[in-house]
């Protein structure tokens, strides 16, 4: 086989596509896949010309693929996110191309920033009965124990964006600070800032105060901490809030 590099065959490729030749585009795919079996690119060209032809078993396969050779490469799930937007208006069992997805996450996939943006996208198109059980503090027992079961897996970071799509108000607070605990252990500052954004326009208390400072340290983003005290002038003068260290 003649030895072509990664950039002629992708060239080849686009250049097919672009002309409408989408069966040549999709035999030079196979021949750099065949090159070149570690890189993932032509497999997200396979994925976008056999969705082309309207093969989405084939198409979702090939992101499959390209997912177990994603890496370390996070800024490449962004073309998955893109797919399965579309993939998701065509095919009937969602839910069953998300289980291969998991899988993937469970066996393949290593780093943890690109584990945590997969499971930010495949949460919108996922159903998660569990998290119901937070949306109220009468369920506390229970879904603490979920998220305990869950705590070391990837399902974890899923649970924690359905989260974000649910209610925050006094009905889930004790809840809600497990949930931010849980999150800042994680290192998932920006979600625990969220959630903690929402419970101050109920919640005043010291704890969750001194974690919204906290967070905003860790994030070295202070934002809405100057929001809280623009509301709040009073706080500057209470000292148990140690603002210098804060800041």
């Amino acid at each position: 086989m003649e030895n072509i590099s990664k950039y002629s065959y992708s060239r080849r490729i686009s250049k097919s596509r672009n002309y409408g030749n989408i069966d040549e585009a999709i035999k030079i795919a196979l021949d750099a896949k065949a090159m070149y079996p570690e890189e993932n690119i032509f497999e997200k060209f396979l994925g976008d010309l056999y969705f082309q032809k309207h093969n989405y078993e084939a198409a979702g396969m090939a992101y499959i693929e390209f997912l177990k050779k994603i890496d370390n490469n996070v800024e490449y799930v962004r073309n998955f996110a893109q797919f399965l937007n579309r993939y998701s208006k065509v095919i009937q069992d969602i839910n069953g191309y998300l289980l291969k997805v998991q899988k993937i996450l469970d066996t393949k996939i290593k780093n943890q920033d690109v584990i945590v943006a997969i499971c930010e996208i495949i949460s919108h198109y996922m159903k998660l009965p569990q998290v119901d059980l937070f949306r109220s503090d009468k369920n506390f027992n229970k879904a603490i124990s979920y998220l305990h079961n869950i705590e070391n897996t990837f399902q974890v970071y899923i649970l924690y964006y359905k989260i974000l799509g649910i209610g925050h108000n006094i009905d889930n607070r004790r809840i809600d600070k497990s949930i931010v605990s849980s999150m800042e252990k994680k290192g998932r500052y920006k979600e625990a800032l969220e959630i903690i954004v929402a419970m101050l326009a109920y919640d005043h208390d010291k704890v969750t105060v001194r974690t919204l400072f906290r967070i905003c340290r860790k994030l070295d983003d202070y934002s809405e901490a100057e929001k809280y005290i623009e509301k709040h002038p009073d706080i500057k003068v209470q000292g148990e809030f140690n603002m210098i260290s804060a800041y």
